[in-house]
């Protein structure tokens, strides 16, 4: 699968926020073959996996940018925020 090519020993389920105008994107593709997918009362999607390793979950989440968010596990919603706050930081210090 797509977030399978650094396996790890645990696995771990992830959860993410599709906002609607690229849901159908995760509707009409399985990027892995645990994919779950459940519409949300307000249009977005809640998309979820069962992965064995983050690191290839997290740049494909940085690769949507703000159309995709993370709501479990919180370490990797963190993870994620802390990522972007230094690449945001980095681009400030170039100018």
């Amino acid at each position: 699968g797509r977030f399978s090519a650094l396996k790890g020993e645990e696995k771990r389920e992830v959860v993410l926020q599709v906002v609607a105008d690229r849901a159908e994107y995760f509707r009409r593709k399985t990027y892995h073959p645990s994919q779950i997918e459940e519409k949300m009362e307000d249009g977005d999607l809640k998309v979820s996996y069962v992965v064995s390793n983050l690191d290839d979950l997290a740049a494909f989440i940085r690769s949507w940018g703000p159309h995709v968010r993370v709501l479990r596990p919180e370490s990797l919603a963190e993870r994620i925020e802390s990522e972007l706050a230094e690449t945001l930081q980095a681009y400030r210090e170039a100018k």
